[in-house]
């Protein structure tokens, strides 16, 4: 595991009492990385850099998996305590789950509990994410991960990042959303962008993004792209945000992944929401037809008949807070 005992768990953490046992927390430890490192790093990375951070004796691991190591840690410590705070007052017995009564301090209640979740939850989001940017930064560095087949699905989606996600639509974990959020900004790629770009200019594109670093002419493309698909995926995907499937059929969270939600919103709010997503989907496309028809000689590929077809308002809609609503 990336956190190795107690000392170094407070270390990354902070607020971690003296008589908490290790033995207690490493099977949430062991958790947090298959469900929050795991997937986003594949097996194969994470346990190369597993091994970096704790070499075999009279070994030096690697300097730039050690590096990685450190600020996957502190995403690490958030998302172990998140996972292990609901059950570390109880205990399971001959007379079923038990909750323990300290003399000097009383259990807290659930708000107080989800909070807490909820903090940890984006403090962990927010370490994770810049783990996610470093790694990015550096990959030539990491050829294990530049082989991979999870990189090789990250290069599939034109919207890079939790960042660039977030800075086109206002949510909460703008990371969760995102990692949500993926397999409809992938059909968006398809449905919204493919009709403007056309067959020739997407395939450019989409293959020299799968490729490698992108030039300056076709990275201007896709960050005039990235909104396009940020509104339209969350458009798409709105309502599976907020329902589950479970064995008993939908579910509306209450709690999701550890956090408290907040009050969901009336049907009005919702509905103003969504017409204002479309706003500015709309406003978007519009935008993007704009820069390909002022930029056309950088885009040979590109037809101008293909855009005529997309219509835009002449502005964003707008801004009052009482017109719109405003964070998933």
């Amino acid at each position: 595991m990336l956190i190795r005992d107690m000392p170094d768990l407070k270390n990354l953490a902070g607020f971690v009492t003296r008589n908490l046992s290790f033995d207690t927390l490493a099977p949430a430890i062991d958790l947090a990385q298959s469900k929050y490192l795991v997937p986003v790093l594949g097996q194969a990375f994470f346990d190369q850099i597993d091994e970096a951070f704790r070499p075999q004796a009279g070994q030096i691991g690697d300097e730039m998996l050690r590096s990685l190591a450190s600020k996957l840690r502190l995403a690490l410590a958030s998302y172990a305590l998140m996972e292990a705070m609901p059950t570390l007052p109880l205990q399971i017995g001959d007379l079923g789950v038990m909750m323990e009564q300290g003399s000097g301090m009383a259990p807290a209640d659930r708000f107080a509990l989800a909070d807490a979740q909820r903090s940890l939850a984006q403090t962990a989001d927010f370490y994770l994410e810049a783990a996610l940017a470093y790694l990015e930064q550096n990959k030539s560095a990491y050829p294990t991960w530049l082989s991979s087949q999870t990189y090789a699905e990250t290069r599939r989606h034109l919207v890079a990042s939790a960042g660039e996600y977030g800075f086109q639509v206002s949510c909460q974990q703008p990371l969760r959303v995102f990692f949500a959020l993926r397999v409809h900004l992938l059909e968006c790629q398809g449905r919204e962008l493919l009709p403007v770009l056309g067959r020739e200019l997407m395939a450019e594109l989409t293959q020299a993004w799968a490729d490698g670093p992108l030039p300056d002419r076709l990275e201007g493309l896709r960050l005039q792209s990235v909104p396009v698909l940020a509104l339209a995926a969350t458009l798409s995907g709105y309502r599976s945000l907020t329902v589950s499937i479970s064995p008993t059929g939908p579910l509306v969270y209450s709690f999701t992944g550890g956090y408290k939600a907040d009050t969901p919103a009336s049907a009005e709010q919702s509905s103003r929401l969504l017409e204002d997503l479309r706003d500015r989907l709309a406003f978007a496309k519009g935008q993007l037809v704009r820069f390909l028809e002022q930029n056309a000689e950088s885009y040979p590929l590109y037809d101008p008949q293909i855009g005529k077809g997309t219509s835009a308002p002449a502005r964003l809609p707008s801004n009052d807070p009482n017109q719109s609503v405003f964070s998933l």
